[in-house]
């Protein structure tokens, strides 16, 4: 069980390489792009969070899946 919360773990982690490819890089979005996408949709979760009245942990942790989600998909087929 151990051995497997560690693998589990480790595929949330990224290499320099990983994040410089991720999935909007490679459907043509500049850097700076994505970079403000992920600024705004981080802002617009964090608003959301505040007048819901939710806690900080929980728009904290909406920010990390964001984060994840589009290390996995593409700004281009799911605009922020």
């Amino acid at each position: 069980m151990e051995g497997e919360r560690k693998n589990n773990n480790k595929r949330w982690y990224f290499t320099r390489e990983q994040l410089e490819n991720s999935p909007s890089r490679r459907f043509g979005v500049d850097p700076d792009k994505e970079l403000s996408y992920r600024q705004q949709a981080a802002n617009l979760l964090q608003d959301m969070g505040q007048r819901l009245n939710v806690s900080q942990l929980t728009i904290n942790t909406a920010i990390v899946y964001m984060h994840r989600f589009y290390m996995i998909q593409s700004f281009t087929r799911f605009p922020g």
